[in-house]
């Protein structure tokens, strides 16, 4: 396995990882709200944000009508096609641009 793949793997498992738990946790944080009428904390609110930026290109796919009329598994295949793309870019974008730039 080259050391260009070895970051892409890396890449996105700590995607799937990362987006997973900010979404638990921004759900938590939504039900704590909903349940005691509590305002959500600025962490909370960040870690919602959070979110919605690691769900990006996937949630602008996944719209109302596919979430009706397509099965689950489609969108378990979608939110690891996009931890796959987050992998891709980002472990290209180290293995073949940041860390050639280093070893110089």
């Amino acid at each position: 396995m080259t050391r260009t793949t070895k970051f892409v793997v890396t890449f996105f498992c700590v995607h799937v990882l990362l987006a997973a738990t900010c979404l638990l946790w921004s759900f938590s944080a939504s039900m704590r709200e909903f349940d005691g009428g509590a305002e959500q904390s600025t962490v909370d609110r960040g870690v919602a944000r959070a979110a919605d930026v690691l769900f990006l290109p996937a949630s602008l796919v996944w719209t109302r009508w596919a979430s009706e009329n397509l099965p689950n598994a489609f969108e378990w295949l979608l939110f690891l096609a996009n931890s796959t793309l987050w992998g891709l870019a980002l472990g290209l974008l180290v293995g073949r641009v940041i860390a050639p730039m280093r070893a110089t």
